[in-house]
């Protein structure tokens, strides 16, 4: 689909003008847009990503890309994989370049059904257990271990006599 007249790709925006509008933090991966004062991301395909406007056209960047280019200084050359598969962690120590068959890899090793990788949120028990019910999630507790907290999810549907 080609790109409106009024839009701009991400990589014609150069990085000094990215600086002066948004700042970063590599630690906690929160990218502050400098205007507002306020952290940026808004879920768009499963992405947090914001919307810049610039010589009165727009440009929409994902923000594992945008944290990318203000580390690092320039755009990256490919594309970008969330380590633990958290496309909300953009800690750059999360963040690489990765080829397509890279990130296959990375997905084949997903984590099982119901159970999220959250380092940030304890580092004692990152591990998360949630199951979908009547459309929303419900919390089931945390696990030092995938295992442990995906026995939580399997023990929670036994319960309930769907396992």
């Amino acid at each position: 689909m080609p790109k409106s007249r009024d839009s701009i790709t991400a990589s014609e925006v150069a990085v000094s003008v990215l600086r002066g509008r948004f700042s970063y933090s590599a630690e906690t991966g929160v990218i502050i847009n400098l205007n507002t004062g306020l952290p940026c991301g808004t879920e768009a395909k499963g992405y947090l990503t914001t919307c810049i406007h610039l010589d009165g056209r727009y440009c929409h960047i994902r923000l594992h890309r945008l944290a990318w280019a203000l580390y690092h200084g320039e755009w990256p050359t490919g594309e970008i994989d969330h380590i633990n598969r958290d496309r909300a962690d953009n800690r750059i120590e999360n963040l690489r370049i990765a080829t397509r068959t890279e990130q296959s890899r990375n997905i084949r090793r997903a984590l099982p059904y119901g159970v999220w990788y959250q380092p940030q949120a304890s580092s004692i028990r990152p591990f998360e257990a949630r199951a979908y019910v009547d459309g929303k999630y419900v919390y089931l507790g945390r696990s030092e271990t995938s295992k442990g907290a995906s026995s939580l999810v399997r023990a929670f549907f036994a319960q309930r006599g769907a396992a």
